[in-house]
Formats: structure tokens, C-alpha cells, sequence
């Protein structure tokens, strides 16, 4: 009788110690996953998102369930060359024809590979003619149409292919009915092109072959493009936290009238304003943070110090040579322009960027160089294949992380 008590006693004893036992072995087991668990969690101090690393594969998961990887928060550095150059529209008086000189703009695009450039007094059928010439790259003949896309609409009318009604050059008997484009070029495998614009600088920006009572139409090419890899996908979020865009402008403002020259300023102010009110206001996407990068660049006939130079700083644009990581005082680069017919060379040609409202610019963008570059003949160093110098621009910027 009383072993059996004894049995009967002890029997709650083992049940409250099994339990407990339990317990403890589940705590423990909880305890330890949960430090397995916070091992994989990453946490972005940057935008204070939280997510989690999940060990398991994903085929693993019902449809219902969405696996949280840690998203690409780099803060990575894109470089960018951009270049203008005006080629020179073929007159009667040059020594070297447009056929002479061909071969040596298309090499030194080639060669120079900028990703965008900006062309003054290119007529239809030179780029047709450059697009098409052949190149010589790692020993394999290619074309330039292969690298690169063009935009540029006719300044006389705004059409952008050649046709028998185009009105005779008032300048040049040579090239018959045809004239500037100022063309703006870009790598095609580095870029989508987004949106197309176009406005002449005139008293209606919006009419086709305009200009300050001018003979000619003064155009304003541009477009908006989007680097291919610029997008930095978040995968936590399932989509794309940030894109760079870039606008960039080709244009030739007319020499001599300075008056001409300062309303143009204008017009291109009023423009680009606009441009970056309605990017802001229309493009944006939910979700997505966009930067957009704005340039402006061509033969602005206005050297450092002059009324239209000093207009476009007023206006919010920053020459690339005076923020240059060079540190050169922007007097001490070279003329732009090479003595062709006894004509004074200058430093008339620019890469503007537009910094308006934006005092931030410094902290994403860099400017590394700018070079002033003679191309010379193919057949005589001592001739030129424009009588402008190609301005290159090496450019880093931050592309995401904003």
C-alpha cells in the first residue's frame, strides 16, 4: 500500500517535470532559429528599410509567400564623355572639300567614342555620309551607324529626311537644298531614347523653321535619355528604386548680333524650365526615384566674359570647364575654332550644364576634363577636318542612392 501511494504521489511530479523539460527544449529551439534569422537581416540605414535574407530557395515558396533578398543599395559611379563639335558646312572658298575631310570625322568619333555628341552645321547628307563610313575597330570594318542613333531635325522646316521641296541654302551653293541639323549622336547600347524635343530660337519657339529675323531657322535639337543600366533594381520592393536621366541639346546661336544672341538665351532658359517643370510633374514614376541630368551644348559664337556668356550663367548654366577637377582657370584653355581664313580663333564653343534650383549639383556630379581636341586631315597634318576643335567632357555622377 504504500509503494503504491508512493507511485500515485510521484506520478504529478513527473508529468510537472516533463513539461517543463518541454518547454525549455522549445524555448531553446525557438531561441536559436531566431538568432539564425536575425543573422540574415539586413538593415538600410540609408532609407531604413528592413529585410530579410532568406536561406531557403524560392521554389520552395507557394505563390503566396514572397522571399525579401537585401536590395542593391550601392552607390555607384557612371562615367559619361560628351562631346560637341561643329564640322563645318562645305563652302565654295575651302581648301579641302567635305569628301576630304569625311574620313577624318568619322575616325575621330570613332576613335574618341564619346556616349553622346552634339554636331553644328551638319547637313543631312554629311551624317548620312558619316553614319555610313567605314571604320576600323580591334581589326573588324563596321560602320558608325552600328554604334551609334541620331536625332536632328532641318532648321529650315523641322523634317528630319531629305526631300526635293528643302529650300536652297542661302550660304552655301555646295550643298543645294540642304543645311543644319545640329545632330545630337548616341550610343544605342547604352541608351534609350525617351522622349524627343525639338524648338527653334525665335519669337515662337514652336514654328518650324523660326529664328530673330534670320534667313535661316535657328533650331534647338534635344533628347531625353535613359542609361540602359542606370535602373538599380531593389529587389526587397520587387521593382526599381532609381533612375538617371539625361537631356541633352544641340544648338548654333548666330555671330555677330548680340541682341540675337541674348533673346536666344532666353528662349533656351524658358525652355529648359519648362522641360524640367513637366519631367517632374508628367514623368515621374510612383515608386521610382528619378534624377534628371540636364546639358545644353553646341557653338554659342560668344567667348568667356560676354554679354551671352554671362546670360547663360544668369540663367542657371554652369560651364563644364569652371567646376573641371583640372582646376584651370577657364582663360588658360585653348580657342575652339582653328584658323581656316585668317579669322581670329576663340573659345566660342561650350558644354553648359543646367543647374538651376539645384545647389546640390557638386554632390552627384563630377566633372573630370575638358579638352579642346584638333583633328587634323587625313592626308595633311597641317590641315583640319573642321575648322572647329571637338570639345570632349569626361563626367562621372552618382546613379543611384540619390
Amino acid at each position: 500500500m504504500q509503494s503504491s501511494r508512493f507511485r500515485s504521489s510521484a506520478l504529478p511530479f513527473l508529468v510537472l517535470v516533463i513539461l517543463v523539460t518541454t518547454s525549455w527544449l522549445r524555448l531553446f529551439k525557438f531561441i536559436t532559429i531566431d538568432r539564425q534569422e536575425q543573422a540574415n537581416i539586413n538593415i538600410n540605414n540609408n532609407n531604413n528599410r528592413i529585410t530579410v535574407n532568406s536561406t531557403h530557395d524560392d521554389k520552395n515558396n507557394n505563390n503566396n509567400t514572397r522571399v525579401h533578398r537585401s536590395p542593391t543599395t550601392r552607390k555607384t559611379k557612371t562615367s559619361l564623355k560628351i562631346a560637341t563639335w561643329n564640322l563645318r558646312v562645305p563652302f565654295e572658298q575651302d581648301v579641302t572639300t567635305w569628301a576630304d575631310r569625311r574620313d577624318s570625322v568619322a575616325n575621330a568619333i570613332a576613335l574618341n567614342r564619346p556616349d553622346i555628341l552634339a554636331t553644328q552645321e551638319d547637313c543631312y547628307y554629311m551624317n548620312q555620309d558619316l553614319m555610313m563610313s567605314s571604320i576600323i575597330n580591334k581589326n573588324h570594318h563596321h560602320n558608325l551607324s552600328s554604334l551609334y542613333e541620331r536625332y536632328g531635325l532641318f532648321n529650315r522646316n523641322g523634317e528630319a529626311n531629305s526631300t526635293s521641296s528643302w529650300p536652297v541654302n542661302a550660304f552655301s551653293s555646295i550643298v543645294g537644298r540642304d543645311g543644319e541639323h545640329n545632330s545630337i549622336w548616341y550610343n544605342r547600347n547604352r541608351f534609350i531614347e525617351q522622349k524627343k524635343h525639338t524648338f527653334w530660337m525665335s519669337r515662337s519657339p514652336t514654328v518650324p523653321g523660326t529664328s530673330f529675323d534670320e534667313v535661316t531657322g535657328r533650331i534647338v535639337n534635344c533628347l531625353l535619355l535613359r542609361e540602359r543600366h542606370s535602373c538599380v533594381t531593389e529587389q526587397a520592393d520587387g521593382g526599381i528604386s532609381s533612375c538617371t536621366d539625361v537631356f541633352f541639346c544641340s544648338t548654333h546661336l548666330p555671330s555677330g548680333n548680340v541682341m540675337r544672341q541674348l533673346w536666344s538665351v532666353d528662349v533656351i532658359s524658358k525652355q529648359f524650365r519648362s522641360f524640367k517643370e513637366d519631367y517632374h510633374n508628367r514623368m515621374m514614376i510612383p515608386h521610382l526615384q528619378q534624377r534628371l541630368v540636364m546639358f545644353i551644348s553646341g557653338d554659342f559664337n560668344a567667348i568667356p566674359g560676354s554679354a551671352t556668356y554671362n546670360a547663360m550663367i544668369d540663367a542657371g548654366f554652369v560651364d563644364a570647364r569652371s567646376i573641371s577637377n583640372e582646376g584651370k582657370r577657364i582663360d588658360s584653355y585653348s580657342p575652339t575654332t582653328n584658323d581656316w581664313h585668317g579669322a581670329k580663333d576663340e573659345l566660342i564653343d561650350h558644354v553648359w550644364i543646367y543647374n538651376v534650383d539645384d545647389s546640390k549639383l557638386n554632390h552627384y556630379l563630377s566633372v573630370e576634363s575638358v579638352k579642346h581636341k584638333r583633328i587634323p586631315a587625313e592626308d595633311d597634318e597641317q590641315l583640319t577636318a573642321s575648322d572647329h576643335k571637338m570639345i570632349t567632357v569626361d563626367i562621372t555622377y552618382r546613379s543611384s542612392n540619390f
